[in-house]
């Protein structure tokens, strides 16, 4: 098998096992029955010529990549390998719908607390159907001839629940085959890892969710209604999500000489053009090299609770593209274009509450930076064990 990640191992392990259980001739060995198939497909092998890699493409950022599977980190943007597709040969890709025209079908916007999430004929009926409502992903699900809804991400490693098995009000997570009750969100194998559920209803084809008892339709003057995007803006400010990253040009405050090959360059944000929520976040840093934009991401080592300077600590290498120009070109009072903050490694207060263990080595510092520096600035008092490489 092509593409088995090693915490599939021991499931294809089980899975060639009992094959060879149910399949061998009398006397003959795990081994040989094996060696048979393998030189039988060996001998039915397309030619070269006929097959063709597959190509991948990250939904959140758009980079494609070409292999056996997709990543398991998106180089782009740090996402998470579910984010990407496959890009099938001969197919053309889906016209996208433009904003206008999403929230033309947008239903009015409700004063219950219930948020519009989806179209109920969205849904497919033998999996789920994964949705963003402000800023968080939930997975939606057809059951009982309504709609249940339970956190997207599985505990476990994160994948998408809605990718996975679905039947009669139970899911199984797609890369290790946890199982969730659509319902109530337990967990039922393991037990012990529960996912939220939340209330749905549908009304005229039209999916809406209640999210988090404070997450409530913000108040209005009376009579005045707000528009669908309004409504989306506002809701999104009642529950902070992680920012979309933003492009911007930003003014080099600073350029402070950390060692003979590392430097620290602090850039003017002061008008917040780029959001920086979350310590720990990169930011891609554009170079121009041969009359052409080189991009390369780098993390922001200075605080988001100072989000009106942005430090970016970057090791010179000699062999690249993107370092070279910085430490060469660039200088106090020049302008750097740069895309952020994004990525899906950071430390986010509310849901880390436990004692931290940092572990970098090298320029691999850079976010352990960001996060205690932000510590300090918010006077978290986490316990912490930094283990750092030099």
């Amino acid at each position: 098998k092509l593409g088995v990640d090693v915490d599939q191992l021991p499931q294809l392990v089980e899975e060639v096992t009992n094959e060879f259980y149910l399949k061998h001739r009398l006397g003959q060995t795990f081994s040989s029955y094996w060696r048979e198939k393998l030189q039988a497909a060996e001998a039915e092998k397309v030619g070269d010529d006929d097959y063709i890699v597959p190509t991948w493409v990250c939904e959140n950022c758009n980079l494609q990549h070409r292999g056996e599977d997709p990543p398991v980190f998106c180089p782009g943007c740090a996402g998470l390998r579910r984010h990407f597709a496959r890009i099938e040969e001969g197919v053309e890709p889906k016209a996208t719908v433009t904003e206008a025209e999403f929230l033309a079908e947008v239903p009015a916007a409700r004063s219950d607390g219930f948020q519009f999430a989806a179209k109920f004929e969205d849904i497919p009926e033998k999996s789920g159907l994964t949705v963003e409502v402000g800023g968080k992903e939930y997975a939606l699900f057809r059951h009982e001839g309504g709609v249940k809804c339970i956190d997207s991400a599985c505990p476990h490693e994160g994948a998408s629940l809605a990718d996975g098995e679905f039947k009669n009000g139970v899911v199984s997570c797609p890369w290790h085959d946890w199982t969730f009750n659509v319902c109530t969100g337990c967990s039922l194998d393991p037990p012990g890892n529960d996912v939220t559920s939340y209330e749905a209803t549908v009304e005229n084809g039209n999916v809406f969710i209640r999210l988090a008892p404070f997450a409530v339709a913000p108040e209005t003057p009376t009579g005045t209604k707000l528009s669908p995007l309004e409504m989306m803006r506002a809701q999104m400010a009642v529950k902070k999500g992680p920012v979309r990253p933003v492009e911007a040009e930003l003014t080099v405050l600073d350029i402070i000489q950390e060692t003979p090959d590392v430097r620290t360059f602090r850039l003017d944000n002061s008008e917040g053009t780029v959001p920086f929520d979350f310590p720990g976040k990169f930011a891609k840093v554009c170079a121009t090299v041969n009359g052409e934009e080189v991009w390369k991401s780098f993390t922001i080592s200075s605080s988001p609770a100072r989000p009106g300077e942005l430090d970016f600590t970057i090791k010179l290498n000699p062999g690249g593209e993107v370092t070279p120009y910085l430490f060469s070109e660039l200088e106090k009072g020049g302008r750097l274009k740069i895309k952020g903050a994004q990525g899906g490694f950071y430390f986010d207060p509310e849901k880390h509450a436990e004692p931290l263990v940092l572990i970098s080595a090298g320029s691999g510092i850079t976010p352990m930076m960001s996060i205690v520096r932000y510590l300090g600035d918010k006077g978290i008092e986490n316990p912490i064990n930094f283990l750092y490489g030099a």
